[in-house]
């Protein structure tokens, strides 16, 4: 009998063989960045504080960070495409040219964030706390629906096909493209 299906009998599904697999410790992590590696893809690593460190470059595509605290991190033109961040915190955080597309921000704190020049197209803000600079960003067809953007700056950001729902006012935002 192989590994895989050792596991299965032990009653874990292929899906929590992959996770356990992929997951790793914030040292790991740190470790592994310090010593140059950038690639992270699919890693799964909930509930981390990774608070104040800098990750730029770094490509976490698929990966699972969901409750992360990643505040005042800089993530410079990181990777993130298909991340989940659902209830990250990441307040002051740097996502400045960082490649965000299809990620899960669902429910993050994103207060003071800076999403310059980043790719968040069809990302997920669904109840986020987004008061965050996405100026130059593109946003196009992502979904901020019961997004809190009261203070968000969007200068010059692509917002073509934007869902958003402010109370009882629901917009689907359509600008012309020149």
């Amino acid at each position: 009998m192989n590994e895989k299906e050792n596991e299965i009998e032990r009653g874990a599904t292929p899906e929590l063989a992959e996770q356990n697999r992929n997951t790793i410790t914030v040292e790991q992590l740190l470790q592994a960045y310090k010593q140059g590696k950038r690639d992270f893809r699919n890693i799964v690593l909930r509930k981390a504080d990774l608070c104040c460190m800098d990750f730029s470059d770094a490509d976490f595509s698929g990966a699972d960070l969901r409750g992360s605290d990643l505040s005042g991190s800089v993530f410079s033109r990181a990777n993130f495409e298909g991340a989940d961040l659902s209830d990250a915190r990441c307040v002051d955080a740097i996502f400045d040219n960082a490649n965000l597309q299809n990620a899960d921000l669902s429910f993050a704190d994103l207060d003071y964030a800076n999403f310059e020049g980043a790719n968040l197209q069809s990302a997920s803000l669904i109840g986020a706390d987004a008061n965050a600079e996405f100026n130059h960003a593109n946003l196009q067809n992502a979904n901020l629906v019961g997004t809190r953007i009261s203070s968000a700056h969007f200068g010059d950001a692509n917002v073509f096909g934007v869902k958003i729902r402010m109370g009882d006012i629901k917009a689907f935002v359509v600008c012309r493209q020149d």
